[in-house]
């Protein structure tokens, strides 16, 4: 059987691309603990899990810290697993030039696989002005 795993935090994102660096509240790419830095936006011991994830058909990990829809797949000799970041329900978020909708991701598994999930949105629809 497939392994999924779900965490608040990704395990992998290349969300911090869009936003840059930056040092200020509320949220800096950077988090100092216990004399260790690391980005704060993605699991600082990513490769560790991952280590032991390996052992297992680890095919699908979810993410959701970003409040955007992200998917990203290694192409790595054995498992290959697909890093996916959901996108936030309580309202769309963005980084210019992108807007990403608020919902989330329906994912249906037939035999043991798991498919590329549906999006489905949350934000009310934009009613016309009058």
């Amino acid at each position: 059987m497939p392994v999924v795993t779900f965490n608040h935090i990704p395990l992998i994102s290349a969300h911090e691309g869009f936003g840059c660096y930056t040092d200020g509240p509320p949220a800096p790419t950077l988090i100092t603990v216990i004399g260790v830095t690391s980005f704060r936006h993605i699991v600082s011991n990513a490769s560790d899990v991952l280590t032991v994830l390996r052992t297992h058909r680890h095919v699908l990990a979810i993410g959701a810290h970003i409040h955007a829809g992200e998917r990203i797949t290694y192409i790595t000799d054995g498992v290959q697993t697909r890093f996916e970041q959901s996108p936030a329900i309580v309202g769309p978020s963005g980084i210019p030039p992108f807007t990403f909708p608020a919902g989330l991701i329906l994912y249906s598994v037939h035999d043991g696989q798991i498919d590329a999930g549906k999006f489905i949105p949350v934000s009310p629809p934009k009613s016309a002005a009058h």
